[in-house]
Formats: C-alpha cells, sequence, structure tokens
C-alpha cells in the first residue's frame, strides 16, 4: 500500500507560525500588517499611525511594529533618512511569512460577520 505523498503547505515551521498568530491576536497589529500590504515603500511607526483611522501615537505603534518583527511578520531596513530632526525612524518591510499571513488575514475577515448592535429605546 503507498501512502499519500505529504505536502509543503509552507516554508515556515508550525512554531513560527504559532507564534505570528499570537502576536496578530491584537487588532491593532493585524491593522499594521495590512497597511504593509498596501505601501510599496518601507513604513516606520508614525508612517503606520497616520494611515489608522484612530489617532494612534507613533511610540505605541513602534511598540507593535517591534513585536510583528519579533515574531518574523516584518523585517527592520534601516532608518529613514527624510523626516523631522531626532532619532530616525526605523522602517520595516513584510518578510515572506508576513505575505503568507495575509491572505489568510483577509479571508477571516471575509467571513467575520460585524456584530449587530442592540437598538437603544
Amino acid at each position: 500500500m503507498r501512502l499519500p505523498q505529504r505536502r509543503n503547505y509552507s516554508s515556515h515551521t508550525d512554531a513560527e507560525l504559532a507564534r505570528a498568530f499570537r502576536v496578530l491576536a491584537h487588532p491593532l497589529r493585524i491593522s499594521a500588517l495590512r497597511a504593509f500590504a498596501v505601501s510599496d515603500e518601507p513604513l516606520a511607526a508614525g508612517d503606520v499611525a497616520y494611515m489608522e483611522r484612530e489617532d494612534i501615537p507613533a511610540a505605541t505603534m513602534r511598540h507593535h511594529l517591534q513585536l510583528l518583527a519579533e515574531a518574523g511578520l516584518l523585517r527592520p531596513v534601516g532608518p529613514r533618512s527624510h523626516g523631522t530632526p531626532g532619532r530616525p525612524a526605523l522602517r520595516y518591510l513584510l518578510t515572506d511569512l508576513g505575505v503568507e499571513v495575509l491572505p489568510l488575514l483577509h479571508s477571516a475577515a471575509a467571513t467575520t460577520r460585524p456584530r449587530s448592535r442592540a437598538r437603544s429605546v
């Protein structure tokens, strides 16, 4: 009897995927990852914070981007050469893992229904 051939679903280990999904348990990190999907250039924390609908401090976004990078979803590419004086803003790009996770986020969002609000009388 011949056993079925195993498929290579991903070039990443289960541990890498589990760590990435744990980090993506925060809605702001999912939103930040999506910002990288629509950008052609590396983004800094201030860029991503500006793209959000809410007023999010760059320091908060910097923390979340660092967690995404530690999980292997983003990679730092160096400081931005222009902008305001002071500490140069570290810029990030999606990694291969980040690119692979984006369609999963998209399909999960497409199948999730928004909560209906109860009307107050």
